[in-house]
């Protein structure tokens, strides 16, 4: 699920809007939350949160839907746990990443382009795939 949800995310910032958005969401959204209180994961709101995110980054409820029936078929695991999983696994990106920024000073940058380069491609080999992965991967263990 964490490579698609990576892809939307290089897809959206392929715009000069969507980049803006997602470095405002980095900078003004309280998903920092979600990895320094685990705990609110299981709240009410992760899901409502986790699902906005999911919007923006899949673009809309069959992308989702469709992706978690693609990792059901891969993992054989229940899609419908899967559908529940997504917006924990969307929240769990976003705060991650939100946490290196505010950790690199770059959270208040208002040059969005240099904050998310540094951020997404922080060992600079042209390539944010696996550096988000390993990002949101250090945060699921």
């Amino acid at each position: 699920m964490a490579p698609a949800l990576t892809q939307g995310m290089q897809r959206g910032i392929g715009t000069p809007q969507g980049l803006e958005a997602l470095s405002k969401a980095l900078s003004g959204g309280s998903h920092q939350r979600y990895i320094d209180q685990p705990d609110s994961l299981a709240g009410e709101d992760t899901q409502a949160d986790g699902n906005a995110i999911l919007g923006h980054l899949l673009g809309s409820k069959d992308a989702s839907r469709a992706l978690a029936s693609q990792a059901a078929a891969q993992t054989g695991l229940d899609d419908s746990l899967l559908k529940k999983m997504l917006p924990v696994v969307a929240g769990m990106l976003m705060g991650s990443m939100s946490k290196q920024a505010a950790a690199s000073g770059q959270a208040g940058n208002s040059e969005p382009g240099s904050l998310l380069t540094q951020l997404l491609d922080s060992d600079g080999d042209g390539s944010v795939m696996d550096d988000t992965l390993g990002m949101a991967g250090r945060f699921m263990r």
